[in-house]
């Protein structure tokens, strides 16, 4: 039987950043942020008052019958940083929303690689490289205007706007909350 190990993708907020060595990370889930798992070190030049550093971890192996993914949204606490004095819930609520789009585009994700049609064994880690590109590109654009509409927390309409989308669309997706899944590809075998 026909083996295929495949590829494990991770893409973070703020570009391709060298993650701090040792950094455990925090899997998304409803349990919410706290100041406390922010534990970068903020310099004084910095322009903003905090930084979520977070990714979508993507992950696959399988053989000739079946594609196991593991695709989760991940908060690196090391890489993630706050100003002592500009601590504050509406701030802290901006930063949980960075985290709660990249659960989005995990689980927008999930749906795409899950509804796939694989053409052939050959081409499948280009298909799902294709997939992952085009979904971190979206997750990029939601991330800048996130930022570009709320004032980084600053407009409290715009960010109650932005609280209620983002909570509306994980709604909109919640079928793909699960974080390790199968594809059948038996369908290549014929």
């Amino acid at each position: 039987m026909k083996k295929l190990i495949l590829l494990s993708f991770v893409f973070a907020l703020l570009g391709f950043v060298n993650l701090p060595k040792e950094d455990p990370s925090i899997k998304w889930s409803t349990t919410r942020l706290t100041w406390d798992d922010f534990k970068g070190k903020m310099k004084k030049s910095d322009p903003y008052d905090a930084v979520t550093l977070s990714a979508v971890s993507n992950s696959f192996s399988g053989d000739n019958t079946s594609l196991n993914f593991e695709t989760v949204a991940l908060f690196f606490p090391k890489g993630s940083k706050k100003k002592a004095k500009k601590q504050n819930h509406k701030l802290l609520n901006h930063e949980q929303g960075h985290f709660d789009i990249t659960e989005l585009f995990a689980r927008k994700l999930r749906k795409s690689l899950q509804e796939k049609e694989f053409k052939n064994y050959k081409t499948i880690g280009r298909d799902v490289d294709k997939i992952y590109d085009k979904n971190n590109l979206a997750w990029r654009k939601m991330q800048d205007l996130y930022d570009k509409e709320t004032n980084h927390s600053e407009n409290e309409t715009a960010q109650a706007d932005w609280d209620a989308n983002i909570n509306n669309m994980l709604l909109d997706y919640k079928y793909y909350k699960t974080t390790n899944f199968t594809v059948d590809i038996s369908y290549l075998n014929k």
